[in-house]
């Protein structure tokens, strides 16, 4: 496997962690006015 190719990937699973742990704060409002409060 080259070098841009495994780049790629490692994108991939990044951004797939992003989606599931954004999905999870959905359930969760609590969760995400603290990231919220942090974030400023």
């Amino acid at each position: 496997m080259d070098e841009s190719r495994m780049d790629v990937d490692a994108l991939h699973d990044k951004i797939g962690r992003l989606e599931v742990e954004r999905e999870f704060s959905a359930m969760k409002p609590g969760v995400i006015s603290l990231q919220n409060r942090d974030a400023r």
